[in-house]
């Protein structure tokens, strides 16, 4: 399977998750307002809903992991991952301050950086033609879902942006099997996440357990280690595959050792040269 097909097959994930989803629900889906209405609300330290709060410095943590391990500033899937990470630490945490629609804006947009620049990793290692060419357009797409949810009130952009990662690679590694053999971690990226949806949706009943942790503040947890674990994912492949690298960037390194070596070469004889003339001056 060449390039142009496996884009076609990501085309093809791509649209049968559209056509599922809103045959799944024809009609908008607009925010449950009972979603603010967390387990776990105590205030510790002056810091309200503190565990739901305080748990996103996991976040903030793996963002600031990933742009330290680049030594220059570049557009890519690692330096977009980890700003996406920091500001969805920084937006969830100002949203558990006091939950409402207009704060979880913030949280969202900065969960959609990091899903796009997740998912332009995927395609970058499912050998896809455009893959990085398709980032600031996934970009879009995702800051587009939230907006489109808080124009219309219709979540179904923002939901099938934020399930698309995990589709796309479950399919994928059935499709490109060879990701599967060299990314084995990437499943548990992907389990870790269906976890931490896991616990977000069981929020009451785990708090209910022992009355310390909540579902969504565990949910947080697991969704950082896997964060924690996409990141230095990113940053192996990085250092040890050419394909994280522009293709540019690679071929003015070739040529910049090329024009070294040739330019080494052409003054040998230059200098040889220089040296017989002299000596026959001085013999004269």
């Amino acid at each position: 399977m060449n390039a142009t097909q496996r884009l076609a097959v990501f085309l093809a994930i791509a649209f049968v998750c559209v056509v599922v989803t809103m045959v799944v629900a024809p009609r908008p889906i607009p925010q449950d307002q009972n979603y603010h209405h967390f387990a776990d609300r105590r205030t510790v330290l002056g810091i309200p809903n503190f565990g739901n709060t305080a748990s996103n410095i996991i976040f903030i943590l793996a963002g600031l992991a990933g742009l330290a391990a680049l030594r220059r500033p570049r557009f890519e899937p690692l330096a977009v991952l980890s700003i996406g990470a920091m500001l969805t630490g920084i937006g969830s945490a100002i949203y558990h301050w006091k939950p409402s629609d207009g704060l979880l804006v913030f949280d969202r947009l900065g969960m959609v950086i990091a899903f796009a620049a997740f998912i332009a990793a995927l395609m970058t290692h499912f050998d896809i033609a455009g893959a990085r060419a398709a980032l600031p357009i996934l970009l879009v797409a995702g800051i587009s879902s939230v907006m489109w949810w808080v124009y219309a009130g219709d979540l179904r952009p923002y939901g099938i942006f934020q399930g698309f990662p995990v589709v796309l690679f479950v399919i994928g590694s059935v499709v490109f099997p060879h990701v599967y053999k060299r990314h084995a971690v990437l499943w548990l990226i992907a389990m870790g996440y269906v976890l931490a949806k896991v616990c977000e949706s069981l929020d009451q009943q785990i708090y209910d357990i022992g009355g310390f942790v909540s579902g969504h503040t565990l949910k947080h947890l697991i969704a950082g280690v896997s964060l924690w674990m996409t990141i230095d994912w990113l940053k192996r492949q990085r250092q040890t595959e050419t394909a994280v690298l522009e293709p540019s960037e690679v071929k003015a390194a070739q040529a910049a050792t090329a024009n070294r070596s040739a330019m080494a070469s052409d003054d040998r004889p230059m200098n040889h040269a220089s040296g017989s003339t002299v000596s026959g001056n001085a013999q004269s």
